[in-house]
């Protein structure tokens, strides 16, 4: 009897030590989990305005063979780099482009638009506007070396689409815009 006696304070002082373990072991987790943090943060950021525009070098040129020229530069007066390119759209009410000899059976279009030798511009809205992108960088304040813009004033005939080789006229009347697009460079 002493035996089962004693094992039973060994059962219940045993059982007492476990729920403190558990009832420590509560307030100590308690207590880590308790840790919050607030905080409050106030900014501003400044935006660089971008001014890129387009300056005139040259005078429009035109030859007696229609081929036309017209130097620009673009120039970056923001303050931060840019990439560019420009649009170039030719206006739909020119004289240049309306049905030629007083006849339905020509129509005069603008073909070969370059810049310089080698750069084409991706043709949208029937062939009035031009674009050319990616043409290089500048750093705040500096210009781009002078674009030669050049185009010739073709006759077409209308029943077959064929542009008439001997049949180049000349680009007086035509008139045209240059945009420049910019992108901030990060």
């Amino acid at each position: 009897m002493k035996r089962n006696h004693l094992l039973g304070i060994v059962a219940r002082t045993a059982c007492v030590l476990l729920c403190l373990v558990l009832f420590s072991a509560h307030l100590c987790s308690g207590m880590f989990a308790r840790y919050n943090t607030e905080g409050e943060a106030t900014g501003s950021a400044n935006v660089a305005a971008l001014n890129v525009n387009v300056t005139q070098e040259e005078a429009l040129s035109i030859a007696d063979s229609g081929a036309s020229t017209f130097s620009f530069k673009v120039n970056n007066e923001s303050e931060v780099a840019v990439s560019y390119g420009v649009v170039i759209k030719f206006k739909a009410s020119s004289t240049a482009l309306l049905d030629t000899y007083g006849s339905d059976a020509f129509s005069k279009v603008i073909r070969d638009v370059k810049l310089g030798d080698d750069i084409v511009g991706t043709v949208s809205d029937n062939g009035m506007t031009y674009t050319f992108s990616n043409l290089g960088y500048l750093e705040p304040g500096d210009s781009s070396d002078a674009y030669n813009l050049s185009y010739v004033i073709h006759v077409i005939a209308k029943n077959n689409g064929e542009i008439s080789p001997n049949f180049q006229t000349n680009a007086y009347g035509l008139s045209f815009d240059v945009y420049a697009k910019a992108t901030q460079i990060d």
